[in-house]
């Protein structure tokens, strides 16, 4: 009997769901299915190409971070990176509560890779052209500038009021790659996240994503609040609830982990582990191209501090 199965020339038939049944004398276990996506030859495939997080920012502990991560099997080289800070803009959508002054910095470690306060015209103006941006209007307060040539690592954007400005703000990271650019070698986003306050209304902790390519993409969503107590932290979110919108149809929810389900994945990404038992929210899905958005919020109407993750997932 083989122990293994192997598909010697893959073709585009041979896209679907596996699983892997094990059997002996005491009978017999059936895994998941695990989810198999054909792309040609040296495409992309499937990618995250925007990444975004819509949240309440200031100054000192209200001030917003989003960390992100470039990499992905077999990728090599650097990229350019579009990275936006919104606040005034964002009263042209009716959010009468943006922040009226943000600021970005960008970081790896503890050093400053770049930022700005107060965007200009220019390369940024094209860049954001090119990858579809909303407009900004120019002499606006809000902040953007584009990384180029960023390597693979980690990396920390930090969105902050300026002369204690306050107030909801979007940070949006883009992949400025033309599409028809885009291998498999191709460095891209791996993973996004970002703790901060969440509440009710505006204060709805949204993280947006675009997925761009062909074919279709998994990707691994985590609402934590109450896993947070074993970093020391606390005024956490008791109770986070997620669910993830194509639009405005809800195509998935998760309210209370479930480790049967989901802990493979999440360790797959190195993602840190969470109480069996507690009240955190996580949920995996199969998503083709197309835009994307997870809101976190608190059952019951809870408030507290969570910690928003999204995962490309293999």
């Amino acid at each position: 009997i083989n122990a293994t199965y192997t598909i010697a020339s893959l073709l585009a038939a041979d896209a679907g769901s596996y699983t892997v049944t094990i059997t002996n004398s005491g009978g017999s276990v059936t895994s998941q299915a695990a989810p198999l996506s054909v792309a040609a030859a040296g495409s992309a495939g499937a990618y995250l190409t925007n990444l975004s997080i819509r949240a309440r920012a200031g100054t000192g502990d209200q001030t917003l971070i989003v960390g992100l991560t470039l990499g992905g099997a077999g990728t090599t080289g650097a990229k350019s990176v579009l990275v936006r800070g919104i606040g005034p803009a964002l009263a042209g959508f009716g959010l009468a509560s943006a922040i009226t002054d943000p600021k970005l910095t960008a970081y790896t470690g503890s050093t400053a890779i770049g930022g700005n306060d107060n965007w200009v015209a220019g390369d940024v103006q094209a860049a954001a052209n090119a990858v579809g941006a909303f407009p900004l209007t120019a002499g606006s307060k809000d902040a953007a500038f584009l990384g180029a040539d960023v390597p693979a690592g980690s990396y920390s954007i930090v969105l902050e009021g300026v002369n204690g400005a306050s107030g909801v703000a979007l940070a949006e990271l883009y992949d400025t790659t033309p599409a028809a650019n885009l291998t498999r070698s191709t460095l891209r986003f791996t993973n996004v996240s970002s703790r901060t306050f969440v509440g009710a209304g505006d204060d709805t902790l949204i993280c947006g994503f675009v997925v761009g390519g062909s074919g279709t993409r998994r990707v691994l969503v985590r609402a934590v609040g109450p896993g947070l107590a074993q970093f020391g932290l606390t005024g956490l979110l008791a109770d986070p609830q997620l669910a993830l919108f194509s639009g405005s149809t809800k195509i998935a929810e998760n309210d209370n982990w479930n480790s049967a389900t989901t802990l493979a994945d999440q360790q797959s990404v190195g993602a840190f582990a969470l109480p069996a038992s507690s009240t955190d929210s996580v949920l995996v899905a199969t998503v083709s191209p197309g835009a994307y958005t997870v809101t976190i919020t608190g059952a019951n109407g809870g408030t507290g501090v969570a910690l928003i993750e999204l995962y490309e997932l293999p």
